[in-house]
């Protein structure tokens, strides 16, 4: 439900926002410009969108944060050229496993 894990994540950002400030860098949805959820790891990672400027959401950043500590990645997106960048090899995020696409392979469609 990712409703529920948007809202949860959100909760837990602000706790750790209130007692450790620096650790969070972005607002948070529903802030303007805040992050809103859309995809977790099976590690806990989380993918947001940074949802700046709120008129545009094809030019998002996404941000990747760690499940295990303050550490932030972000992509100045879209999410389409992200994710084809990770699969092609291109970005390299440090939460995600190195090996993770390394037996994929992408082929663009050329129509």
């Amino acid at each position: 439900n990712l409703v529920f894990a948007h809202e949860a994540q959100m909760e837990i950002l602000r706790f750790v926002r209130h007692e450790l400030p620096d650790e969070v860098p972005f607002p948070l949805h529903p802030e303007p410009g805040g992050l809103i959820l859309w995809a977790e790891t099976s590690n806990g990672d989380c993918c947001y969108w940074l949802s700046d400027p709120p008129d545009s959401p094809d030019a998002w950043p996404v941000i990747i944060g760690d499940a295990r500590g303050p550490v932030w990645y972000r992509h100045d997106g879209p999410i389409a050229r992200f994710l084809c960048d990770l699969i092609e090899g291109y970005t390299a995020v440090p939460m995600l496993a190195p090996y993770l696409f390394r037996s994929w392979t992408f082929v663009p469609n050329r129509r």
